[in-house]
């Protein structure tokens, strides 16, 4: 249900409203946007007693018959794909058509009298890929729409997670140009594992990416901050390694056996890691095509080739953008369950081409790709530039073109094709996931960004939970994901063909018991008026020597045949998961205890005692700046965070400075103290990466003055703090004897009150007048050009929103020395 998952219909141009698919429309088999409560939803057609046609066919049609039990034929046996046809027999309504001329003008377009018809017969080719799949939501969807305590099942969340502050290495990678070259999680992990198992190993680069060609020793995970805070910071690779690493790593491919090898154990110590970008969703449960995939031993090839595929490699396989109408049945941020329809282009592959060029094509062109896992002869072949391994690349690919066939005749022989006209959904199977990444801010669309890497995944049984951790990332830079995942759909081609369209020989008498109410009926080529053997077989054929297989005799006035012809057509389609563009940011700092004093002498000087306080589950601080409010929403916005929502961690690098903000007239937001600094207290311990916690700060004041003081712990990377409470403070001089007043106020105390006097003193006389905006004319609805004894009602008293005409108030007077209390209740009406 939709509350779990969002709900989507796809329907190509042919299946929605006035079809481009004339035929299609005419029977009532088109899907409708229906409107209710203000909600406007995708219907589907209801069927009528015959299936074969909609309740919503045209009124022309009466009937609707199918022959494919008896006239299914292939129409090109040598074909890879199963292709048929069969008969279809259209039947006019009688009472709707007046005669020939009508009939066939309706089918094939011309004029009748003062009619127009367009023609609903066409043979042009149209494709069928209806199918229904699931999104999941975002976190934040989730959140906005209150049901983040409801176990939605599917949620999709690309986020960051900041473990650790790594000095050296934080400051030294901006200077690494190419995020390609930065440590990659994935491969330490397999680095370690074949230093412990000598039958394993991974290729020579990684090995000199890893290890700065042997110059480093890297053994444990455990060691990851003294390899990346010293080892990795003063050794630089070479160039060629550079050069081969920056070409492999433009995509990462996760097969079959490194989820069944690798996966399980391989994220556990994920948060050694100081920091990285993290993407989870539950993926879809396999089925048939995965079977076939990975039983042909064709993961690594199909993963290379839907790369080669997808990022525009390859001229003569290059996607279509493919129109279709999306129905998504969600809650949205108000807890409300509604239809969106909307129409998008989605790229598509044809499957066959696409198996068909994978047998044909045997060599690598693009080495711009690398497996995630141990070397193997399985992998490395697919870098064969020679054709060396011309049969084993070849061999998988014609097992899933044997697999496909026998898919699709299975499909067949099931009726998933019975009829191309119907409305059910396609069989489709999520096969493949990538994750695009594009570093830097967003520009454009997805087609013309700088794309850094892709990371490709086959859906593999194993994989049951998608879970992927990019540490070849940079603090506090901007990287876009986009997650897509990959569709087989298998739906079909069709085309109508060979019309054949009665025209009256005669209308039999009426006296015949078995010929009454019948016609006699001859079957035309419609373009060129020549007769034509009827195409179905249930009606009588004249029994007359100068007859021929055209003439029949017939119930129904107004005949149609043709054939329909139809074939399987295999369609990958890719569909976008989400998106999302953020940076990693350390938490806030905790906010300060200040506790004022003053000197007990005449120095004029005031202190506070400041301390850093434990963590508060609280929202995100108030910035005291616009560059604070842009860290403050990329922040709620790499944390999947509403406004509202705790900040659940402290920060991670050392509260470093103490700022200390002064101004001398009461603020009203925490931003008037911007630009106020008076002082930053380093509170570094020397010769240790630690800092103090606590530190007294003094001044001197003058006497009889009003100070505010705002005090913030700034950490290392400078991220915004919580505030401490604003501090009121003043040194007394009365009459020589000093002494201090201080007072503490909150954020929320801050804030404006709206002005309100409701009680005044007085001694014997009080006047009450209205405001003087109540007796202002307004003659705005006066027109000027009629007589004044009929515009006189046009003239209003008050220029106000909220008069105080008609309207009573209430006064009570209340006795300074009794008490005592008088109501008095005053109207105020205007005379005529």
């Amino acid at each position: 249900m939709a509350n779990n998952k969002k709900e989507l219909m796809y329907l190509e141009p042919t299946l929605t409203g006035d079809s481009v698919d004339t035929l299609k429309s005419t029977f009532g088999l088109t899907w409708t946007l229906t409107e209710q409560d203000g909600n406007i939803s995708l219907s589907s057609p209801s069927l009528s007693n015959n299936p074969l046609l909609g309740e919503n066919k045209n009124d022309l049609i009466s009937d609707l018959k199918s022959y494919r039990t008896n006239t299914l034929a292939a129409i090109n046996k040598k074909s890879m794909v199963p292709n048929k046809q069969y008969v279809l027999r259209l039947i006019g309504n009688g009472e709707k058509i007046n005669n020939d001329n009508e009939w066939l003008s309706f089918l094939i377009g011309g004029e009748y009298y003062n009619k127009s018809y367009d023609g609903i017969y066409t043979d042009s080719t149209f494709s069928d890929h209806l199918y229904q799949e699931t999104l999941p939501y975002t976190l934040l969807e989730v959140k906005q729409s209150g049901r983040e305590d409801q176990a939605v099942s599917d949620i999709i969340q690309i986020t960051c997670k900041y473990n650790e502050y790594f000095k050296l290495y934080q400051s030294y990678i901006p200077n690494i140009t190419n995020d390609r070259l930065l440590p990659n999680f994935y491969f330490l992990n397999l680095y370690i594992q074949t230093l412990q198992a000598t039958k394993d190993s991974v290729i020579t680069d990684i090995k000199d990416l890893i290890t700065f060609s042997d110059a480093v020793q890297f053994s444990s995970l455990e060691n990851l901050r003294n390899y990346l805070d010293k080892d990795y910071v003063v050794n630089s690779l070479d160039d060629q390694t550079s050069e081969n690493i920056n070409q492999k790593f433009k995509n990462l491919i996760f097969d079959d056996d490194f989820f069944k090898e690798n996966f399980k154990d391989i994220n556990q110590n994920i948060d050694l890691f100081p920091f990285y970008n993290t993407i989870t969703f539950p993926t879809e449960e396999s089925s048939d095509f995965i079977d076939y995939i990975v039983s042909n031993d064709y993961d690594r090839k199909f993963l290379k080739l839907l790369k080669e595929t997808f990022t525009n490699q390859i001229s003569e396989l290059a996607p279509i953008n493919t129109s279709f109408t999306i129905n998504t049945k969600l809650i949205d941020n108000s807890n409300n369950s509604i239809d969106v329809n909307s129409t998008i282009n989605r790229r598509t592959i044809d499957f066959v081409d696409f198996a068909t060029y994978s047998l044909n094509n045997y060599i690598d062109k693009n080495n711009d790709f690398c497996f995630v896992g141990f070397e193997n002869n399985k992998r490395s072949i697919m870098g064969d530039k020679q054709g060396f391994h011309r049969y084993q690349n070849t061999v998988s690919s014609l097992g899933i073109f044997n697999s496909l066939l026998s898919k699709l005749n299975k499909q067949e022989a099931a009726g998933a094709y019975a009829y191309p006209y119907n409305t059910e959904p396609k069989y489709n199977e999520v096969i493949a996931y990538r994750v695009e990444k594009i570093s830097g801010p967003p520009t454009g669309d997805s087609s013309t960004q700088n794309v850094t890497q892709n990371f490709w995944f086959l859906n593999s049984e194993d994989l049951q939970d998608f879970v992927f951790h990019d540490t070849q990332v940079k603090y506090d830079s901007d990287y876009t994901y986009n997650v897509y995942k990959y569709a087989i759909v298998l739906g079909l081609q069709y085309r109508a063909s060979a019309l054949a369209v009665t025209r009256t020989i005669a209308d039999l008498e009426v006296g015949d018991p078995w010929r009454s109410n019948k016609w006699c009926l001859e079957f035309f080529d419609p373009l060129t008026g020549e007769s034509t053997p009827q195409l179905a077989p249930d009606d009588e054929v004249l029994e007359n020597e100068l007859a021929s297989e055209a003439q029949l005799i017939s119930e129904n006035k107004y005949l149609a045949d043709f054939k329909i012809n139809y074939a399987p057509s295999v369609k990958i389609i890719e569909v976008p998961l989400a998106s999302k563009t953020f940076r990693i940011l350390d938490n806030p700092t905790n906010m300060m205890m200040v506790k004022p004093f003053y000197l007990l002498d005449d120095s004029q000087t005031i202190g506070f005692n400041l301390s850093y306080f434990p963590l508060e589950m609280k929202p995100f601080p108030t910035a005291i700046n616009d560059i604070e409010e842009t860290y403050k929403a990329n922040y709620l916005k790499a944390y999947d965070l509403l406004n509202t929502d705790n900040v659940l961690k402290e920060s991670i690098s050392q509260p470093r400075t103490i700022n200390v903000y002064r101004i001398d007239r009461k603020p009203t937001s925490i931003k008037d103290f911007d630009n106020n600094l008076v002082k930053s207290i380093n509170m570094k311990i020397q010769n240790s990466d630690f800092s103090f916690r606590d530190t007294t700060y003094h001044t001197k004041v003058k006497t009889n003055q009003k100070y505010y003081f705002l005090f913030r712990f700034i950490n290392e990377l400078g991220s915004p703090c919580y505030n401490s409470s604003i501090l009121e403070a003043q040194l007394v001089d009365d009459g020589g004897y000093k002494y201090g007043l201080f007072n503490a106020f909150c954020e929320e105390e801050l804030k404006e009150k709206p002005f309100s006097n409701p009680s005044i003193s007085f001694k014997k006389l009080i006047n009450l007048v209205p405001n003087i905006k109540n007796v202002l004319l307004d003659d705005s609805k006066v027109d000027y050009s009629n007589d004044a004894v009929d515009e006189m009602g046009n003239i209003l008293y008050g220029n106000v929103d909220d008069s105080v005409w008609d309207k009573t108030f209430k006064i009570r007077l209340t006795s300074k020395k009794t008490g005592k209390k008088i109501d008095i209740n005053v109207t105020y009406k205007l005379r005529s």
